[in-house]
């Protein structure tokens, strides 16, 4: 299989403004929406037939031979750009980590749904990325299904009021959500991986070892942590290492066999309040058994020329902050806006000086049948309260944190057509969000961007921000060919395709 690499152009100075008439700037992609409804949907197939993807490396790679870790199928790097020599388009999965990208990618090739993989990939993370996405944390998602609805998915950690410092483990019930509204394969099937590589053991990636690095500390103050992520000298696991764990395992186990309930049914809240109690915490059986995700509408925030970005829901943290900044931004030059962002955070009160505070992560997921799933996900703060709930293996997120207002996943549509032009998700504090609106406005005004290039121009490389996108200059899926896809450069994550099923 050939790959084609795509030659990286430096773009020239980014305005602030949108080019009306720029040859594929929105004007005439919104222009050109008109005919889009038109297309027969057998002719959208039959075109995302001949799609392959076509691989674009900063370094050398170990995945630049076109294959997988162990599937020998190819289509795997940093950013892709869609091409045609022939393969099917199954889907794609963008992610900060690559062994969890790769489970989600063996969802869609068995026929899953983005939301099937999207829940695939949480677990995976929760097993890969356990400092952001421990099973006691929370998030938020927008997910868009093939009728081009689209649904904010929240939910956030929350605290009890009678324990005050821990929150209610919400990542199962939110992923349960959004599996139970556009899953296809069964719950079960969709954790398999996770509970898997929990069990038997994983050698660890680049990213999952320098996502531990920075969290010496917290892990060393914590029995189980220290055990799992130390070595006998006290320095954190390295690329290759291999970590084995048992007690999420068996966690997995009982979620994949029994569902939710296995943490939230009766007695299954009976006794993981009891294992809460036996570590000084305690939270209430009952108020673990009433937490629910919610499903609320998105919010669109119009940005000219027929188009308009959708944001979560505006009754949500992510969603209010974001929209403020996206309402700041547009007086500003698309670049890097972080010191705007960080300005707007402290006037809301929601500044730290601690960078790792926000510590989350997210991943977006688009599949064949026109799906799409952004999510973020998150701890308030790194491995949350910092404590194990024993025999369970994952540790409680704080109770309280601001790093669920910093989770910000979003899309661009055509208002007319509802042709997607832009998807991804910023995490990572105040910057993140403004990494994520301002990469949609680079490639706004200059689509000629690569994307990877446009995400390195929307923040610095050390300030925490992490940016997993699409951008679609033609439109999806109309003019699927037009696509590019981009993991963060200034992380160690990973876009991989699938394989359509013939």
């Amino acid at each position: 299989m050939r790959l084609k690499i795509a030659s990286l152009k430096m773009p020239s100075p980014v305005s602030g403004k949108r080019h009306t008439f720029r040859p594929h700037g929105r004007f005439v992609r919104s222009t050109l929406q008109s005919f889009s409804k038109a297309l027969p949907v057998a002719a959208v197939a039959l075109a995302a037939t001949a799609l392959t993807a076509c691989v674009d490396m900063q370094t050398a790679d170990p995945f630049d031979s076109g294959t997988s870790l162990s599937s020998g199928r190819r289509a795997v790097g940093l950013g892709t750009k869609m091409g045609g020599d022939g393969a099917s388009l199954g889907g794609l999965v963008i992610a900060d980590e690559p062994t969890a990208a790769l489970i989600a990618r063996g969802i869609l090739e068995k026929g899953g749904s983005a939301a099937d993989a999207a829940t695939a990939l949480y677990f995976g993370l929760s097993v890969t990325m356990p400092a952001a996405a421990g099973l006691g944390g929370g998030g938020m998602c927008i997910t868009r299904n093939a009728k081009d609805e689209a649904e904010t998915i929240e939910f956030l950690p929350r605290g009890d009021e009678l324990t005050g410092t821990v929150a209610i483990p919400a990542n199962v019930r939110g992923f349960a959500l959004v599996h139970a509204k556009m899953g296809r394969l069964s719950w079960g099937e969709n954790l398999t991986t996770a509970e898997t590589i929990a069990s038997t053991g994983q050698r660890i990636s680049r990213a999952t070892a320098r996502h531990l690095q920075p969290h010496t500390a917290t892990i060393a103050k914590d029995a189980a942590l220290k055990s799992l992520f130390l070595r006998a000298d006290g320095s954190p696991l390295t690329e290759q290492d291999r970590v084995v764990q048992p007690d999420l395992a068996h966690t997995l186990g009982r979620l994949r066999t029994k569902g939710p309930i296995a943490l939230y049914g009766r007695q299954g809240a009976v006794d993981f309040s009891a294992a809460t109690e036996a570590m000084g915490h305690g939270l209430p059986a009952q108020s673990i058994r009433q937490f629910r995700g919610q499903a609320l509408p998105v919010q669109f925030v119009d940005v000219g020329n027929n188009f308009r970005v959708a944001l979560p829901a505006q009754t949500t943290p992510s969603g209010a902050f974001a929209a403020k900044l996206l309402e700041t931004l547009k007086s500003l030059p698309a670049g890097n806006n972080t010191a705007a962002a960080q300005t707007l955070a402290a006037s809301e009160g929601l500044q730290t000086s601690d960078a790792t505070a926000h510590d989350s992560t997210g991943f977006l997921v688009v599949d064949a049948y026109g799906q799409a799933v952004a999510c973020a996900v998150g701890m308030n703060g790194p491995f949350g309260s910092g404590r194990t709930v024993p025999g369970y293996g994952f540790t409680l997120a704080a109770a309280s944190g601001t790093s669920g207002h910093f989770m910000t996943p979003m899309f661009t549509e055509n208002i007319y057509s509802k042709q997607v032009f832009f998807a991804g998700v910023g995490v990572g504090g105040p910057a993140g969000t403004a990494a994520i609106l301002d990469a949609e406005r680079i490639r706004a005004v200059q689509p000629e961007t690569p994307l990877k290039q446009a995400i390195s121009l929307s923040h610095g490389a050390d300030d925490g921000a992490r940016v997993s996108a699409a951008s679609c200059p033609g439109g999806f899926p109309r003019a699927i060919a037009s696509c590019d896809f981009a993991a963060d450069p200034a992380g160690d994550g990973l876009v991989v395709q699938a394989q359509g099923r013939r």
